[in-house]
């Protein structure tokens, strides 16, 4: 079960998603970055946060995709999603 989260962090996580579906990664990381400041407990926004960095910085991208699967481990797509990525990013 999803936690409820406030409605400007639901707005941004929206946003991403469109970007994300538009692949347009340079813009979903200046979303994602100070948004992850504001909201650093947000594991979804963390996953699209280091989605992002996988696109343009790699290297800076296994520690955020870490972290959001460290801030709910028992979110399955979360989780997978962020394992897909970590193991995309290390040439597998």
């Amino acid at each position: 079960m999803r936690k409820k989260r406030r409605p400007e962090l639901d707005a941004i996580v929206e946003r991403v998603h469109r970007l994300l579906v538009l692949e347009r990664y340079d813009e979903m990381l200046a979303v994602t970055a100070p948004a992850v400041e504001r909201f650093p407990d947000d594991p979804e926004l963390r996953l699209m946060h280091g989605t992002a960095l996988f696109w343009s910085r790699p290297e800076e991208a296994a520690w955020q995709l870490a972290t959001a699967v460290s801030l709910d481990k028992n979110n399955a797509r979360l989780v997978v999603r962020g394992a897909k990525l970590l193991l995309g990013a290390r040439g597998a």
